[in-house]
């Protein structure tokens, strides 16, 4: 959601950049939880504000029991996050899109060499008869 509309953020006591999408609730069926469709999903959203132009998501972590449809902390910085407000239950996390384009960049970069190396590698060697 934009900045603007994130209500539960402020009354949480932080209050989102405005040129960030916020990330407010995600929520995953208990049984399909560890197979990476939560990382899915961010990357769907992290996705959507980088085409929309935007420079960063934030994101309200939950620390310790949370509801079901929130985030936890430990994930979102995992994933990159740095706690942005913090707050003793909900810290407001915040994700630089700029960031992840020039890790995204510097990985693409090495998987580039890698695939020349093996692309090198699969030439027949000519043979010395």
């Amino acid at each position: 959601m934009p900045a603007e509309e994130a209500h539960r953020a402020r009354r949480l006591g932080s209050t989102p950049s405005e040129d960030a999408l916020v990330l407010a609730t995600l929520w995953v069926a208990p049984s399909a939880r560890g197979s990476g469709v939560t990382s899915a999903l961010l990357h769907s959203v992290l996705r959507h504000a980088h085409d929309a132009g935007l420079r960063a998501v934030e994101a309200i972590g939950a620390r310790g029991e949370a509801w079901p449809c929130m985030l936890p902390e430990a994930f979102l910085i995992a994933k990159g996050f740095v706690v942005h407000h913090n707050h003793p239950r909900y810290p407001l996390l915040r994700l630089d899109l700029r960031q992840t384009a020039r890790w995204q960049d510097a990985m693409e970069h090495a998987l580039e060499g890698v695939r020349s190396v093996l692309r090198r590698e699969r030439q027949p060697v000519p043979s010395s008869a």
